[in-house]
């Protein structure tokens, strides 16, 4: 076989990996990118209680939180394509119960296991993209594409769910998540290539399980803390079993002599470093914040506000197509440092926003944010992927989505108690004119604090209008300071994390030009 031959067969491999990765992720975000709008239909139409409701926000995530550090494991052991193959499985099983569930217990187990399934679809395309992919324009390609897919998913799914909730019912959008299941079993059948005989060592699975557990309890500490406090009865619990998880693990990882979980991966070049850019990128929420914005300072509704968002998304779309053409050009480095600070700008721009400046200037600054944030991620992605040594894929990429899900709940910690503080004060500042208590001016707030469902849906969009009150002249300024308090704290996280990123990358750098080996990145 000639050369061009053969490098025509290989970038032909390329494209089915991509686009097998590319379908799989958008599948896999199916649920996601709609899920907050069948919330409340759900807890109407199966008649939840306020503990089944609670449960319905929280276990689909938790469940998804404990499959990451054993995803990355099985991916070394059984290879993509099966795995890929059972998550498929996994998470159509469990959007089919939520479909045909009679109660709310089916319902929430059904999506407890689709989430599980989600996770692995996550870690798995992740290590198969770093694991196949060679060549820093071609790896600059990839992961830009897989940064384009959840805004291109946000941008569809919205309006469609929006529409079916509204003239069929919440079962319609269920049924339209089976469709991502499909997707992820025809990706990992019709375009993974078959995995190998043997595809590494296998052993246990109580370090991954624990390492789950681990998590789960953190990010659980962090959402319960500061509600119950810590002398809480939840509290304690997680806490005592977080610390019980952790003691295990400790244990289990020094007395076996090959554990299946590896921390090698931390301690490999600049991959700590840039896990710390990934967990500190979550703060900047303006997703979020944007849509409350949209709806209980202009009125609009969830359908009004999906709609908008359209363009904004597209804008994630291009910008992150983009980032991989600007790594091609001027490197991770420059991209990755660059794009973060503009993240961080567009959020200091959220110090304009007035209870009467027209919807456009947000949606503009909205879209910038959307295209730095979007190449952001996907340049970002790529250093920490190509810092894996070789066969130790699984565990960067099950890192790597452990460090985002933790971020994602320290960010909804720090900058929504910043957030909603500054609503209360500033509606009790205007609680003598607008004849209101303080008391009052606290429920207020916390109304709208409970309009997010949980830290992963939050981050996309918050609740249709119609669940809360609208709100009066007092109230949107109100919102309009807590807007400003986000802008600011998300900016000042950002500029830090662009300047970790800038720090390990040069770091990273200064060792590649001592090593005579070239590496992926």
């Amino acid at each position: 076989m000639s050369a061009d031959a053969a490098n025509a067969q290989t970038a032909g491999a390329d494209r089915k990996i991509v686009l097998a990765v590319v379908v799989s992720m958008a599948g896999a975000l199916f649920c996601q990118a709609s899920y907050n709008y069948v919330i409340r239909p759900i807890v109407e139409g199966l008649g939840a209680d306020e503990t089944q409701s609670a449960l319905l926000r929280q276990a689909p995530g938790i469940g998804g939180l404990l499959a990451i550090f054993v995803a990355g494991v099985l991916v070394m052991w059984f290879g993509p394509r099966r795995c890929l193959v059972g998550a498929g499985v996994l998470t159509l099983v469990g959007y089919l119960i939520a479909l045909l569930a009679p109660s709310m217990p089916f319902l929430t187990s059904g999506l407890v296991l689709a989430y599980v399934g989600k996770s692995a679809v996550v870690v798995i395309v992740l290590s198969l993209l770093s694991s196949r992919i060679e060549g820093k324009a071609a790896r600059a390609s990839a992961f830009a594409t897989l940064a384009m897919v959840s805004p291109a998913v946000a941008m569809l799914l919205p309006p469609v769910a929006s529409y079916l909730v509204d003239n069929v019912g919440w079962r319609a959008v269920a049924a339209l998540w089976l469709l991502g299941g499909i997707l992820v079993i025809a990706a990992a059948v019709f375009l993974v290539p078959p995995d190998g005989e043997s595809t590494g060592k296998r052993g246990e699975l109580w370090t991954p399980v624990l390492a789950g557990v681990v998590l789960v309890g953190l990010t659980q500490l962090v959402r319960l803390v500061p509600t119950e406090g810590l002398a809480s009865i939840s509290s304690l619990a997680v806490l005592g079993l977080t610390v019980a998880a952790s003691l295990a693990l400790l244990i289990l990882m020094r007395r076996l002599s090959n554990p299946s979980l590896s921390f090698q991966v931390l301690r490999h070049g600049g991959f700590l470093i840039f896990l710390v850019v990934i967990l500190l990128m979550p703060f900047s929420n303006m997703w979020f914040y944007g849509t409350i914005g949209a709806q209980y300072i202009y009125g609009l509704s969830a359908f009004t506000v999906a709609m908008i968002f359209v363009p904004i998304q597209l804008a994630g779309v291009v910008g992150a197509r983009l980032g991989g053409v600007l790594v091609k050009a001027r490197g991770l480095t420059f991209t990755g440092t660059a794009m973060l600070l503009g993240v961080a700008a567009m959020s200091f721009l959220c110090v304009v926003q007035s209870t009467t400046i027209p919807i456009i200037v947000p949606v503009i600054i909205l879209m910038i944010y959307g295209a730095c944030a979007n190449a952001a991620q996907g340049t970002v992605t790529n250093s920490v992927m190509s810092m894996a040594p070789p066969g130790g894929e699984g565990d960067a990429a099950a890192f790597r989505s452990a460090a985002s899900s933790l971020g994602s709940s320290l960010g909804a910690l720090f900058l929504s108690a910043i957030v909603f503080t500054t609503i209360s004060t500033s509606i009790a500042d205007q609680s003598n004119a607008a004849g209101i208590s303080p008391q009052e001016a606290d429920r207020i707030a916390e109304s709208m604090r409970e309009g997010a469902t949980s830290e992963e849906v939050s981050s996309q969009y918050s609740v249709p209008l119609d669940t809360v009150d609208q709100l009066e002249g007092y109230q949107r300024q109100g919102a309009v300071e807590g807007y400003w308090a986000q802008g600011v704290g998300s900016g000042i996280v950002l500029t830090l994390a662009a300047v970790i990123f800038y720090v390990g990358r040069r770091r990273v750098e200064r060792h590649e030009a001592r090593s005579p080996v070239p590496t992926a990145t």
